[in-house]
């Protein structure tokens, strides 16, 4: 996915700059930039635990896939919970290494990094479920000429997204 590439790329950025910072140079290792950068993805893999879901199921329709993606495509793994349930994980690990415990909080922040970033999304997201299975977006109630602007813009990016992969895969 597209939007996927704009993390990717925000998320490598983001760590690029921050490590130019001195102060959180000397705070933050590589290993939490590591986590930061390649695990910011971790959200994206909700499809496949719908179809984790779906074959565990046994009814193997496309309906049924349809249905079980729809109802957990950004949901737990775009949820605070999930974050908070990965920094847990993180200081427990990081009883026993600190290399553990620095990868896992940048996945953890990188994580609610992709959260944020996947707000104004059209689609939404399920930030506090399970408590809370709404979608909430952002931009939802724009005026039609801004949300229209605003589609514009995600194709423009995935122009340039999709650009920057052919002219790197010719290189």
């Amino acid at each position: 996915m597209s939007a996927t590439g704009l993390h990717g790329i925000l998320h490598y950025l983001i760590a690029k700059i921050s490590k130019k910072t001195e102060n959180i140079k000397r705070t933050l290792s590589n290993d939490f930039f590591y986590g930061f950068i390649v695990r910011g993805f971790l959200p994206d893999y909700d499809p496949f635990i719908s179809l984790l879901i779906w074959l565990a199921l046994g009814d193997l329709s496309t309906e049924k896939l349809a249905e079980i993606h729809e109802t957990f495509h950004r949901t737990a793994t775009h949820s605070i919970f999930f974050v908070i349930t990965l920094i847990i994980l993180g200081l427990i690990l990081g009883l026993r290494s600190t290399k553990a415990k620095s990868i896992t909080l940048g996945i953890s922040t990188g994580v609610m990094l992709h959260i944020l970033l996947d707000l104004p999304y059209m689609v939404g997201v399920a930030i506090f479920w399970p408590l809370i299975p709404q979608k909430i977006g952002l931009f939802w109630d724009l005026p039609p000429l801004i949300n229209r602007v605003r589609q514009a813009l995600f194709k423009l990016w995935y122009a340039i997204f999709f650009s920057m992969i052919y002219y790197t895969s010719k290189n």
